[in-house]
């Protein structure tokens, strides 16, 4: 299963959740992130309650605006319902400041 062929089952939304939480972890971590980034990629990972594993410093190729619009992406993928969660709400909108860069 791709990151964007996340099942309507409840494994696929964790699946999903999980893999999204990573991506932001991974921005936190960017050596050019700068703190609001960061801030709002701690926000949105906790928001989505799932543990993750440590992830490994960023691959400075991937910008931290390309690991959050991924996470954007794959929390997108979610079918409709899956935003009745406000996990998920709270993580896009935590998402979105973060690449905005105005709060």
């Amino acid at each position: 299963m791709t990151s964007h062929e996340h099942s309507r089952d409840d494994g696929g939304a964790i699946g999903a959740r999980t893999e999204a939480a990573t991506l932001f972890a991974a921005a936190v971590n960017h050596e050019s992130a700068n703190s609001a980034t960061r801030l709002n990629c701690i926000a949105a990972r906790v928001a989505l309650q799932v543990s993750i594993v440590p992830s490994p410093p960023a691959n400075e190729q991937v910008s931290p605006d390309a690991l959050i619009t991924r996470a954007l992406g794959v929390l997108g993928s979610l079918p409709a319902d899956q935003f009745a969660d406000s996990r998920v709400r709270s993580a896009c909108l935590y998402g979105r400041r973060a690449l905005r860069r105005d709060s």
